[in-house]
């Protein structure tokens, strides 16, 4: 099973690392997983959550003027969708990211989210052995 046999476009947007805090909260809002890609043009640098936008805001922070490139957790790993699923969650297991983004050509194709997690490994285990 490849990257791209799953649904990788849904539970996630994408913004620039210079949107502000409050900007980004608006579009988490409007998502049922809550998960922001954030992106230096089109190439994706971290992720951003509603964990971090409580965090901040716990902190005190001007949201408002605070920009998502300071907040962000860049502890991701790019994979392509071609990439087969079974040597990404090895490599999910040996990098630990906070999150996968797939990356084709320079730009973000989608998010393997938890739940596309959930179903590659359901696709795997079911497989009859041979």
């Amino acid at each position: 099973m490849r990257i791209s046999e799953l649904d990788i476009k849904d539970e996630h947007d994408s913004i620039s690392q210079e949107l502000t805090l409050t900007e980004a909260a608006k579009k988490v809002l409007n998502l049922k997983s809550g998960v922001l890609v954030i992106l230096d043009g089109e190439t994706p640098v971290g992720i951003l959550t509603d964990y971090h936008l409580l965090l901040s805001m716990s902190k005190g922070l001007n949201c408002a003027e605070e920009k998502c490139l300071n907040h962000m957790d860049s502890n991701i790993l790019s994979v392509t969708s071609d990439s087969k699923v079974k040597d990404v969650m090895l490599d999910m297991h040996t990098k630990k990211p906070v999150a996968v983004v797939v990356v084709d050509e320079g730009k973000l194709s989608g998010y393997f989210s938890p739940q596309d997690y959930r179903t590659a490994i359901s696709s795997i285990t079911s497989k009859p052995s041979l």
